[in-house]
């Protein structure tokens, strides 16, 4: 009797290579919509921390010169305060050399701030949208300053009255 040799070679069928091909390909394209979608949300995470932190750094420095402020004189465009130096007296003296006097101003999308009596300038805010300072009455103003970067826009309302 005779024995038939059969040919065992290992492998894969076509088939299975292309059932292998098929989800490897569907798995791919499920992992780069993941991977996209997590690209985008941290796109949108980094806009909000810098318009955030714009904003802060804003709020901060008007809320340093308020604190020592006064007088104040908001204007048309730009705002105006008066930080007591020489004697101490607690007065505003917008005509003498003994104190302060600092300016803030919108410029190109800035907040800029300058102090008047040594010319040094400062860029407060980036990306400013809006800047405004409007009397309320009875000795106080009210500042809002708002911030708009890529498509989010955050705002900030301070108060000031005279000490």
């Amino acid at each position: 009797m005779t024995r038939k040799k059969r040919n065992l070679a290992g492998g894969f069928t076509l088939m299975e290579l292309l059932i292998v091909a098929v989800l490897m390909t569907g798995l791919s394209v499920i992992i780069g919509q993941m991977w996209r979608s997590f690209a985008v949300d941290m796109t949108e995470l980094a806009a909000r921390a810098r318009l955030a932190q714009e904003l802060r750094l804003g709020v901060e420095t008007l809320s340093e010169d308020l604190g020592s402020t006064v007088g104040v004189m908001p204007l048309r465009d730009r705002l105006l305060l008066c930080r007591d130096g020489g004697a101490f007296d607690g007065q505003a003296d917008w005509e003498q050399a003994e104190d302060r006097l600092v300016e803030y101003r919108l410029s190109e999308g800035q907040l800029v701030r300058t102090d008047l009596l040594t010319g040094n300038r400062l860029v407060a805010c980036n990306f400013v949208s809006g800047f405004d300072a409007t009397w309320t009455g009875a000795g106080a103003i009210r500042v809002v300053l708002a911030v708009k970067r890529a498509g989010l826009e955050r705002q900030v309302t301070l108060h000031w009255s005279e000490p």
